[in-house]
């Protein structure tokens, strides 16, 4: 192999390693998203369940 074709494979390799970390960078703020909203949604349901005659 000279040196345009190793040139070439470490390009190759270069763009799949981003595509990946994007990919897995946008698995994370959707799974800390997910996390959140449902301690959200928990906190407002604990709210609601310990002062029903409370409003807001």
């Amino acid at each position: 192999m000279n040196f345009f074709e190793h040139q070439e494979a470490a390009r190759r390799s270069t763009r799949l390693m981003l595509v990946l970390y994007l990919l897995a960078v946008l698995v994370v703020v959707l799974a800390v998203d997910i996390v959140v909203a449902i301690a959200w949604g928990w906190s407002q349901f604990a709210v609601i369940v310990a002062e029903p005659g409370v409003p807001g």
